[in-house]
Order: C-alpha cells, then sequence, then structure tokens
C-alpha cells in the first residue's frame, strides 16, 4: 500500500500538477501567435487552465526606461475606468506597460 510519503516527485510535473512542464511551456508559446482558445486546442488543455497559466506566468519586465519614451491614453474598460495609460519605447516601437488609470499620481508614481 502507498502512502503519501512514497511517492516521488518529478522533475518534468510541479507539485499537485496534473499536466507536463513541456505541455504548459507549448502552450503558453501558442498563446504568444494566437488566440486563448487555438492554443488550449493545439496544446489539449482548456482555454480556462491556460488562462489560469498565463496569468500565474511571471513576464520578464524591464525596470530601466529607455532614452525615449512615449505616454498616451487610451479608452478602456478595466477596473471600472474609462481611460488607461500606456507607455511605450519610442526608438524600438514597443509597449513597456499599460496603467490602470490615467490619474498623474499614478503615472509619477510609475
Amino acid at each position: 500500500m502507498y502512502t503519501l510519503s512514497s511517492y516521488q516527485r518529478l522533475q518534468m510535473v510541479d507539485p499537485y500538477q496534473r499536466c507536463t512542464n513541456s505541455v504548459k511551456t507549448s502552450a503558453l508559446s501558442y498563446s504568444a501567435v494566437g488566440s486563448f482558445t487555438l492554443a488550449a486546442r493545439l496544446s489539449g488543455i482548456s482555454t480556462n487552465r491556460l488562462t489560469r497559466l498565463f496569468d500565474r506566468h511571471a513576464l520578464a519586465t524591464n525596470r530601466i526606461l529607455p532614452r525615449a519614451i512615449a505616454i498616451d491614453e487610451f479608452k478602456g474598460d478595466v477596473g471600472g475606468e474609462k481611460f488607461q495609460t500606456i507607455i511605450a519605447d519610442v526608438e524600438n516601437k514597443k509597449i513597456i506597460d499599460i496603467l490602470p488609470h490615467r490619474k498623474v499620481d499614478t503615472i509619477k508614481n510609475y
């Protein structure tokens, strides 16, 4: 009879997970080039599971601002706010971050 302490840890599966790390990695890679629905179908997992994986995945952020940035607002509908603020790298044409609203104190603190 097996007890809980007799189970071995596997390198390819995180503790308390039912999905291998390679499936998670491929699903996140597919979601980078397509929709969550398509990425989930290609990986063989549910869309909800992929969304939870994506939310837990740490994105690499650059804390050093580039030489030139652009700050603009756009109409959104996140968290009850009508407008969000986007900060972009002008030279490399990449989005740096999106702030939840356009209040001056938030931009100053950022």
